[in-house]
């Protein structure tokens, strides 16, 4: 009712938000009022109703995210209310697990790996009730390995490269399976099964790598160096070391020797297999040292024998080795015995020295004494009274001037007992010579005979040198001035004569005989 170009601004009252409830309205209401031209005389009311809006539910990026991959974190998923984000939280929004088809579990966030439905729900006084499902999928994310070592070296244990898996998101950690190991030495190849990647992270195919386990190297602990001769072959025992607890390794040792000397003993380089290696051949310098036996010698005499000594070696035949039959070198003074040897009284030092090398002797060397050959000096001798035999204690009674063989007599014994005139010294009393005996002055005189070097022994005897007798001289016969002639008649006196003179001299000879015999 205004009039035309008036206008006027109405102030009504009773504004709603909600639709109203079933069989419910609302008023709306314009109070009396004067304003200018015009006026209401009372309020005017009017009922009015507000309908439930429409509810079409939808996700904002739907198609992007539908098929997503997973990152990590949550993704946020936002309804879309009649076209428009719910900005009020009347969407009602909940998320169920449908990756086992077995059965849907409620979560409360989409985030790991997996199959879920997301369902939206209107149930609001302001909207007719709607529910949507939408479904969404959250794909595991790819990765890579990257493996670890792959050269090892023999423990005993069994070992395999190890296998880290790249390109995970921040944060996260992913235990990788590796499958193929090995303990002994060789070539292998690890795999990480694409198939033993579960969860959030996934492995195209299966990763493999190659990788190997070397031997381990040992060194060699050697054993006795030194040994003696037994007739066997002998070699030095060889022990591996640095090997693993619990494992043994049999080395083979070359150079095994029997006799006697320095030697090398080898562990082949080639010759360790298995899961242990030498780097180069091992080698140790042994030796097999002479086998000692005891020796010793019996003299054929301990007494000088112009004939020669001979040397008698003991027996040793127990402590050889059976089948051996070593030679031995005899030395006496350094010259070599080969037999019977002529040793002049004295000491004398045996060296044995073995002539097969797998032999050594003991003692080296030993002393014997060679004593003098005991022998009693005696003599028989020739004086002008006849023969003689002088031994220790007797007499030789002479008669000043007489000639003795003496001399003869003492070289005659020396050449019968073999004792030279160097080992044979002859003492008279009053330092006489023996020999000039037939000079001697009359008396009573000791002779002491001493020998020495290879012949020993002495004697004593007494010589008596008495005066001379002085006897006349022989009556010369005489003889008639004239020759007698043969066949004169007196040719029977010149035998006469010398019968005579025959006769003289033989008296004298008994006159000396009687004086001798009144001198003893």
């Amino acid at each position: 009712g205004l009039e035309e170009g008036d206008s006027l601004t109405l102030t009504v009252t009773g504004e709603q938000t909600n639709a109203n409830a079933e069989g419910e309205t609302y008023t709306a209401t314009v109070e009396a009022f004067v304003q200018g031209n015009y006026k209401l005389e009372s309020d005017s009311t009017q009922t009015f109703t507000i309908k439930k809006a429409a509810a079409a539910l939808a996700i904002k990026d739907y198609d992007a995210i539908q098929a997503s991959v997973y990152k990590g974190s949550a993704f946020v998923v936002t309804p879309l209310l009649n076209g428009a984000e719910d900005t009020q939280g009347i969407v009602e929004v909940e998320f169920s697990d449908k990756t086992d088809s077995s059965e849907t579990v409620a979560v409360q966030e989409i985030k790991n790996a997996g199959v879920y439905t997301v369902t939206l729900t209107v149930n609001n006084a302001n909207y007719e009730y709607a529910q949507s499902y939408f479904t969404m999928t959250v794909s595991p994310k790819s990765i890579d390995v990257a493996w670890g070592n792959t050269a090892f070296t023999y423990n005993g244990s069994a070992q395999v490269p190890t296998a880290t898996a790249t390109g995970l998101v921040d944060g996260d950690s992913l235990t990788l399976t590796v499958s193929g190991a090995e303990t002994d030495a060789g070539s292998y190849t690890a795999t990480v099964a694409a198939d033993s990647v579960t969860g959030n992270y996934v492995l195209a195919e299966d990763a493999t790598v190659e990788f190997t386990i070397a031997r381990k190297t040992v060194s060699v602990a050697w054993g006795n160096t030194a040994f003696t001769y037994n007739g066997l072959a002998q070699v030095s025992t060889a022990t591996a070391t640095g090997l693993v607890d619990g494992d043994s390794l049999t080395l083979t040792v070359t150079g095994a020797e029997t006799d006697a000397g320095s030697y090398t003993a080898t562990v082949a380089a080639d010759s360790v297999t298995g899961n242990y290696v030498l780097a180069e051949d091992a080698t140790v310098e042994f030796t097999i040292a002479p086998k000692t036996v005891t020796v010793g010698y019996t003299p054929s005499s301990p007494v000088y024998d112009a004939k020669g000594i001979s040397l008698t070696l003991e027996k040793f035949e127990d402590m050889l080795i059976e089948g051996d039959d070593p030679a031995v070198n005899i030395y006496i003074n350094d010259a070599p015995y080969t037999g019977k040897v002529v040793l002049d009284a004295g000491e004398y030092t045996v060296r044995y020295e073995s002539a097969d090398p797998n032999y050594a002797f003991t003692p080296v060397s030993a002393t014997f004494t060679v004593a003098p050959k005991s022998v009693t000096p005696n003599f028989d001798l020739n004086t002008g009274s006849g023969s003689q035999q002088i031994t220790g204690g007797g007499k030789l009674e002479i008669e000043e001037g007489e000639e003795t063989d003496i001399v003869a007599a003492i070289d005659n014994f020396m050449q019968s007992s073999g004792v030279s005139e160097e080992e044979m010294s002859i003492a008279v009393s009053g330092d006489l010579k023996l020999e000039d005996m037939a000079t001697w002055a009359p008396g009573t005189y000791t002779v002491t005979v001493t020998l020495s070097g290879n012949h020993s022994g002495s004697m004593q005897f007494t010589v008596e040198v008495s005066e001379k007798v002085e006897l006349p001289p022989p009556v010369e016969p005489e003889l008639p001035e004239t020759p007698v002639e043969a066949g004169s008649g007196n040719d029977w006196v010149l035998p006469l004569v010398i019968a005579i003179v025959a006769l003289i001299d033989l008296a004298l000879l008994v006159a000396i005989g009687v004086a001798a015999k009144k001198r003893a």
